[in-house]
């Protein structure tokens, strides 16, 4: 099953972090990781994109609807992947220990008197995909939770006091799909529910 497994890796930058000076740009890093696979499994570590809601919108907008409809980011993770068949009319599985990225409550007004911390398990996530041809039809889900210390109470609720170690709950259940048409035309589109999704920058 895991005979013949071959190595390689990715390193992608981009340039979106702040300017020192017009001649000093702050590189961003988007992905990093190592990956072992052959035909049946791939193992991969490192920062790569979300095993949920892997569908990105085309367009030239930077945010690609992050925060405004689709979810899905890049991250740490540890990753699991699993071929069931043919890659063009088969099933794969995918699984992975992610990180919990915590962007709630990180700038502005409702900072004051908020400590993020990481929560006490690893992000879990995975996605049942069945391909056939260019196209195929998915689901996917995670669970994972949110940490915080309020030390002048909840910015969310002000009737509530400090709280040490508060823990936050979050999950998301979807579907994903790609339909070939012709060779001109693609239909492709996600369906996603969930509670606390700022972690997978969910959100209107």
């Amino acid at each position: 099953e895991l005979g013949g497994l071959t190595g390689g890796g990715k390193v992608e930058i981009d340039f979106y972090d702040a300017f020192i000076n017009e001649n000093q740009p702050g590189l961003r890093l988007r992905e990093v990781y190592w990956e072992a696979k052959n035909e049946r499994w791939r193992l991969l570590i490192g920062q790569t994109w979300d095993v949920v809601a892997p569908l990105l919108p085309n367009t030239v907008n930077f945010s690609a609807g992050f925060a405004a409809g689709n979810v899905g980011f890049r991250r740490t993770q540890f990753r699991m992947e699993r071929q069931i068949g043919q890659a063009t009319n088969g099933w794969i599985f995918q699984a992975a220990l992610a990180e919990n990225i915590i962007p709630d409550l990180a700038a502005g007004p409702r900072a004051e008197g908020v400590i993020r911390e990481t929560g006490n398990w690893p992000m879990i996530q995975a996605r049942l995909a069945h391909h056939r041809g260019s196209g195929h039809v998915a689901i996917f889900g995670h669970v994972g939770e949110t940490g915080f210390d309020f030390t002048e109470g909840d910015p969310s609720n002000p009737s509530l006091g400090p709280e040490d170690d508060a823990r936050f709950f979050q999950w998301s259940f979807g579907l994903d799909a790609r339909i070939e048409l012709s060779d001109r035309w693609r239909l492709q589109a996600e369906f996603f529910n969930g509670s606390n999704l700022s972690n997978i920058l969910g959100g209107i």
